[in-house]
């Protein structure tokens, strides 16, 4: 400090340090020789006076034990403690600012920086006693004033470097113009920014469990905190919290360690948490990552996990919205990632994996979940879900090595799933099923190796496929199944085979191959199904023919349709349905015969190419 004063001070009581700063009449250092100052104070008050934002004050290598109820004031600017250890008991008898509110909760403050300005380099605060009140994830109002280590408002500003806050308290920056910088420092009491204040951490290690509450909160409009390279844990309400319109952004951080309470929750219309390069997994029942009311998230490279946690990361409530890029979500003992209640989600090459619940989930009506290039495989249930009118947008997707449930689940009336260049296969119940009433459209996919079930089923009244150029093949049971009612538009698909059943259900399918079915033929229709093949292929059925109508009411219509080099007869049609052919070509198949006609059933053929003869049984 050029031109300063110096002062060497051993008398280690308090009121020579207050005596000397009111004295300075320019830039002093006060070097207090290693010794520990104590005693009584004036209004049990060690006031800095705003007289030093022309005098600015450096007290250096000491102890500071502040009487029990007093507390350290700071209101003039260019103030420094280095190597300094401040010590207090208390609560602190003087409330920090004009008793400001929050939750209903007047707050004190040891260290009180009140429009002035101090920073802080290698020294520690140690403060107990009070009964230290911190609002936490529920609306509960707080009874009491909530005790802070240290509370910094109107203009004022507080850094610390390589500093520690023992206990006794969060630190709170508050009010519009106000500030906190946070270096390399402990903070065992967690951080508040409220009201407009801009806080900025590195490498700061900060816990919560000696406050009861949260890490870091983030609140009110115009509020904004930067971290990188610190960490947030233990904490009781949740580890960070961002709301009522604050903006936090966080960089190589962590939040691996919560008593209960989410990782990070962001709620309310213009509040928004960016975290690029973090990992968060706070356990015990609450989402890693939960955003809500209308809040939204950024998140790029971050890692969610935790075996106790309930999700990767949970978006609720319309307007709330999260985008990922390149994220991990894995190890849940629930979804990986849910929208839910009208959210939206936007994730790009993201993987989710080794949850016991589902991969990628949207429920509820207006809730839509984007993914592109993301992968879900491992996971105990379902990969990708749409229920209770909730919407999928999936582009190159992969869904595999489901345990239990389907690649790709879509179920409930206005529930939908768009997905183009997708893959779902190798999943222990079918690849692709859409049931009550829900819809799926799949252009240009991969739906294989289905290892107990189907590759697509659509079931139930109302449920609807769409695939365009897809390929499905070597599923278990069938390639496609429509059945108790539901309806299947196919275009340009390879399928092993196409099963329909029970009354009411129907397909219609152009350009479409199927063929190499082990068991059972290429295309089987049920009683009282609705067919229309057209410009098809059916072929190399290994056991049976290439076409089979059974049932009554069960209806084929076949147009340029061509059945060749199956086992059986090419078509066999029986117990009172109907088949109409136009234009096909029957040929090369085992049967002694083209077409099999029995037990009522009835063949309109016109302009069709027969290598073998019609074999119709009567009744």
């Amino acid at each position: 400090m050029s031109g300063a004063a110096e002062l060497q001070l051993s008398s280690g009581q308090l009121q020579e340090i207050v005596d000397a700063i009111a004295a300075a009449v320019r830039p002093t250092i006060i070097d207090l020789g290693g010794h520990t100052f104590s005693g009584d104070l004036v209004d049990d008050v060690l006031l800095i006076p705003e007289s030093t934002r022309k005098n600015s004050i450096s007290i250096r290598k000491g102890t500071l034990e502040l009487p029990p109820g007093s507390q350290l004031v700071v209101r003039g600017w260019g103030v420094r403690l280095e190597d300094v250890t401040i010590k207090g008991t208390g609560p602190a008898g003087r409330r920090g600012g004009l008793g400001y509110e929050f939750r209903h909760a007047d707050f004190t403050s040891f260290l009180w920086v009140d429009g002035g300005g101090v920073s802080l380099a290698n020294c520690s605060l140690q403060f107990q006693g009070g009964t230290t009140v911190m609002p936490q994830e529920d609306d509960v109002p707080q009874k009491g004033p909530e005790h802070l280590a240290a509370m910094v408002e109107k203009g004022g500003s507080l850094e610390m470097d390589t500093c520690v806050v023992s206990a006794g308290g969060r630190t709170l920056g508050a009010g519009q113009g106000t500030s906190l910088s946070l270096h390399k420092s402990q903070l065992h009491g967690g951080v508040a920014v409220r009201d407009g204040c801009q806080a900025k951490l590195s490498s700061c290690n900060t816990q919560a469990a000696s406050s009861k509450g949260l890490c870091l909160l983030v609140t009110g409009a115009g509020t904004r905190a930067i971290a990188t390279q610190s960490s947030f844990d233990d904490g009781q309400g949740g580890c960070i919290r961002v709301c009522d319109g604050a903006t936090a952004d966080l960089t190589s951080c962590t939040s691996t360690r919560t008593i209960q309470g989410y990782g990070a929750h962001v709620d309310g219309a213009g509040s928004r948490l960016a975290m690029r390069q973090c990992v968060l997994g706070p356990g015990h029942a609450s989402s890693c990552i939960h955003v809500t009311a209308g809040a939204a998230t950024d998140l790029v490279g971050c890692e969610c996990h935790h075996p106790l946690s309930e999700h990767g990361l949970c978006v609720e409530g319309a307007g709330s919205c999260a985008v990922a890029k390149q994220c991990v979500f894995r190890d849940t003992p629930d979804d990986c990632v849910v929208v839910v209640a009208g959210a939206t989600a936007e994730l790009t090459d993201c993987r989710a994996h080794d949850t016991q619940g589902i991969g990628l989930k949207a429920t509820g009506a207006g809730s839509c979940l984007t993914a592109t290039s993301c992968r879900v495989h491992d996971v105990a249930v379902s990969g990708i879900v749409a229920t209770e009118g909730g919407q999928l947008k999936l582009v190159s997707c992969e869904s595999y090595n489901c345990k239990v449930g389907q690649g790709l689940w879509v179920q409930d009336a206005g529930s939908s799933a768009a997905a183009r260049q997708c893959k779902f296969y190798k999943n222990d119940g079918s690849n692709v099923y859409v049931a009550d009433a829900a819809t799926a459209e799949l252009v240009n996919c991969e739906v294989l190796a289905s290892v107990n079930s189907t590759g697509m089923q659509a079931k139930g009244k109302g449920s609807r496929i769409t695939a365009k150029e897809c390929k499905v093949q070597d599923n278990n049971i069938g390639a496609i199944v429509v059945c108790e009612g539901a309806d299947a538009d196919l275009a340009g698909v390879d399928a092993t085979n196409l099963f329909i059943q029970d009354a009411g259900s129907s397909a219609t399918a152009r350009d479409c191959r199927f063929h190499g079915v082990k068991t059972g033929a290429c295309v089987a229709i049920g009683g009282g199904c609705v067919v229309k093949l057209r410009s098809c292929k059916m072929y190399d059925a290994r056991s049976s023919p290439g076409l089979t109508i059974q049932g009554s009411g069960a209806k084929v219509s076949a147009r340029d349709c061509r059945f060749e080099s199956n086992h059986g007869d090419g078509i066999f049609v029986s117990d009172g349905s109907a088949a109409e052919l136009v234009g096909c070509k029957v040929q090369g198949n085992g049967s002694s015969t083209s077409i099999e006609v029995s037990l009522q059933a009835k063949v309109t053929a016109k302009g069709c190419s027969l290598d073998k003869p019609v074999h119709a049984h009567l009744a």
